[in-house]
């Protein structure tokens, strides 16, 4: 049994090959395609001058690199950033043109899925969507948004977002976390709809994973997971799946604004660091792997070039994980850890530190596959989380915020479901830690939102928790806010009598 065990917990080891191999394969192939064959004589020419080369290599003939790279490999190193500055580039330009040149979206809109306004309407929010997705938590989100199409007022910030551009209005100095989706785009039957315009009004606050189809009015509050299908009649604040009205306390005092040098390094950080910087570094990583592989291996020859290829693969492999390891592992931990103050201003360098680690670990992801395995929790433990014995996910992501995380024994957290410890209101980031205690299970897409729950306790599906909630020992919870409807061995036997239910 522990034999097994321990095969099992090295079988994600086994694959880091094989993560690598794609880019291997596709250069071994243009190694023998294009590196040093003979133009001339490749029909028939297999033979080779001095030592042996594979498949008719005449390395004093013919060099398909450029002199310059030829003589100076190491100038891969340049040129992949180079390279991934201009993708960049080309990312965010092209969703602008789309939607600027193809024909305007107009509402209401009622066609089939086979039309070409439908096609258009479907291109421009999957472009903006996905290039949205890319910005993050940039500071220019709002003016690229503005460059797609949609009507933004001023001091308005927000991360990323699902929307089509020229259907959303947003009023002034409103807040919007990530996740949101602002349209009221819906495909039902062959159809195609748009029926309504977004428009949401100024002095509005938006958290995570929000859908707001009509829109809302001015000084609207909007929780976490919250459906708005129809616009509200007064201002409020709203929570829930539907929308349910509830009272909130005002702010302490107003928070701090950041000095000229906080919101220079906010806009430097997250436009040009964040959007950049870490895919740069990256691309240098992927440059050095091909450098050193084309230093240590010129060229396949004709006999055993199978253990160079497999070498090479492996050198892939091995500078991509002492890559993610150095820089989404060590340095994050240097920048964001458990030591912070729990509650900063918006433009302070903790929250700016955030974000450098939450685009950190989208771009340097972990090379090898670690949920659902023996040693996830190993794994969760790098990155700052207090995990209990005996864990299990099949979730990349449990932990939205990592560092503050507290896991007690015989935690299981289905897919789709996470553990969040952080709010973000009234210009404030206010982090956990939160303790999901011993014996809990959160089914598939419940969400426990800065709060804490005690031994035994079962979060049901979908279902979502009210900030600051204790949930309490042996109790099932369901619902968005979250109440108890039973106990948890009483789940159970639901469960067991009917696994559809």
């Amino acid at each position: 049994m522990v034999c097994c065990s321990f095969i099992y917990m090295l079988a994600p080891l086994a694959m880091l090959p094989f993560a690598a191999g794609a880019a291997i394969l596709s250069i071994w192939g243009s190694r023998l395609l294009f590196e040093r064959l003979d133009p001339a004589s490749f029909a028939n020419d297999t033979k080779a001058t001095g030592n042996e080369t594979f498949v008719g290599i005449n390395t004093d003939r013919f060099h398909g690199l450029p002199p310059m790279l030829e003589d100076n490999i190491w100038l891969f190193t340049l040129l992949m950033p180079l390279y991934t500055i201009l993708s960049e580039l080309f990312q965010l330009i092209g969703p602008v043109l789309v939607c600027r040149l193809l024909p305007c979206v107009s509402t209401p809109l009622d066609v089939p899925i086979w039309s070409w306004r439908a096609a258009v309407a479907s291109m421009k929010m999957f472009m903006a969507t996905k290039a949205s997705a890319n910005l993050g938590d940039a500071s220019i989100q709002g003016w690229y948004l503005g460059l797609c199409g949609a009507k933004i007022g001023k001091e308005s910030t927000m991360a990323e977002q699902t929307l089509l551009p020229e259907t959303v209005e947003i009023g002034k100095n409103s807040f919007f976390a990530s996740g949101n989706t602002l349209t009221s785009v819906e495909v039902d039957q062959g159809r195609y709809r748009i029926p309504c315009r977004t428009i949401i009004g100024d002095d509005c606050f938006f958290g995570n994973d929000n859908h707001v189809v009509e829109g809302i009015p001015a000084q609207t509050f909007v929780g976490l997971r919250t459906w708005v299908p129809t616009m509200p009649a007064e201002p409020s604040s709203l929570f829930g799946n539907p929308a349910m009205r509830f009272g909130r306390p005002g702010g302490e005092g107003k928070a701090p604004q950041g000095t000229r040098w906080e919101i220079f390094w906010f806009h430097f950080s997250t436009s040009f660091i964040d959007l950049f910087g870490w895919k740069i570094l990256r691309s240098f990583e992927q440059g050095l792997s091909a450098s050193i592989g084309r230093t240590a291996f010129p060229a396949y020859p004709k006999t055993g070039w199978y253990g160079q290829f497999v070498a090479e693969v492996f050198l892939f492999a091995l500078v991509d994980l002492i890559g993610w390891y150095l820089v989404s592992i060590l340095f994050v931990r240097c920048i964001y850890h458990d030591g912070v103050p729990q509650q900063n201003h918006y433009y302070s360098r903790h929250v700016m530190a955030w974000f450098n680690a939450n685009k950190i670990r989208k771009v340097f992801k972990p090379p090898f596959q670690a949920e659902g395995t023996l040693w996830h929790a190993s794994y969760m433990r790098m990155f700052g989380t207090k995990v209990g014995k005996r864990f299990f996910s099949p979730n990349a992501d449990v932990m939205i915020d990592p560092i503050f995380g507290r896991l007690g024994d015989d935690v299981t957290v289905d897919y789709n479901a996470q553990v969040r410890q952080h709010s973000f209101e009234d210009n404030m980031l206010k982090w956990g830690p939160n303790w999901i205690h011993s014996g809990t299970t959160i089914m598939q897409a419940g969400m426990v939102a800065m709060s804490d729950t005690g031994e035994g306790v079962a979060l049901m599906r979908g279902a979502v928790t009210w900030k600051g909630l204790l949930l309490e020992p042996g109790t099932a919870y369901d619902g968005a806010p979250a109440q108890p409807v039973m106990t948890t061995q009483e789940l159970v036997m639901q469960e067991l009598a009917d696994p559809t239910a």
